[in-house]
C-alpha cells in the first residue's frame, strides 16, 4: 500500500508540485530546539543550487492553476519552492527577516491572530508584524483566530484540535 501511495503522490506531483519549507522558530545556536539561521540558510541555498525558484505562498494557487508547477511537454518538472512560518514567533521575525533579505527569498508568515491580540509574550506584536510587512520581505496569512486552543469536538466536551470539520456545534 505504501508503494501505491507513493506512486499516486508522484503522479500528482507531475500535475503540479511545490516544495514547501515550514518553520516555526529560528535562532543563532546550533544547539537550540529550533533550527539555526545557518541551517535554514543551508536549506534554502541547497534548493536554490538545485534550480528552485522561490515564491510566496499567496502566489501558489495561481501558479498551480496555470500549470506552471506541472511537468512540461518535454518532461521537465519546474522547481518551485516556498518558505512558510507558523505562529508569528518573535524569534522567527527577528532572525528570518534579515535572512530573507540576505538570500532574496520571500517569506510567508501564518499569524495566530488571537495570540497577537492577547499580547502573548512569545508572539510578535502587531507593530512588529506591520514593520516587517513594510520592509517588503514578508507576506502574511491567517493561522486562525484560536487555532492553537483545543476546542470541544464531541457532545461530551472532549477537547481536540479546532479543525472546522471536527468542531462540535450543539
Amino acid at each position: 500500500r505504501a508503494l501505491e501511495a507513493l506512486n499516486r503522490l508522484e503522479e500528482a506531483g507531475r500535475r503540479g508540485a511545490v516544495a514547501v519549507l515550514l518553520y516555526h522558530g529560528a535562532g543563532e545556536s546550533e544547539w537550540s530546539d529550533v533550527p539555526s539561521v545557518t541551517r535554514i540558510a543551508r536549506h534554502i541555498t541547497a534548493l536554490r543550487e538545485a534550480g528552485y525558484r522561490f515564491v510566496a505562498a499567496h502566489e501558489l494557487p495561481e501558479l498551480l492553476a496555470r500549470g506552471e508547477a506541472a511537468t512540461t511537454a518535454d518532461g521537465r518538472v519546474p522547481r518551485i519552492a516556498c518558505v512558510t512560518w507558523d505562529d508569528a514567533r518573535r524569534d522567527a521575525m527577528r532572525y528570518a527577516t534579515p535572512l530573507s533579505a540576505q538570500l532574496d527569498v520571500p517569506m510567508t508568515m501564518l499569524v495566530p491572530v488571537g495570540f497577537v491580540n492577547e499580547h502573548h509574550p512569545f508572539i510578535a506584536s502587531w507593530s512588529t508584524l506591520q514593520a516587517a510587512q513594510g520592509e517588503g520581505r514578508w507576506h502574511f496569512g491567517s493561522h486562525g483566530l484560536d487555532g492553537h486552543r483545543p476546542s470541544p469536538v464531541d457532545a461530551s466536551g472532549t477537547l481536540g484540535p479546532p479543525l472546522a470539520n471536527r468542531l462540535w456545534l450543539p
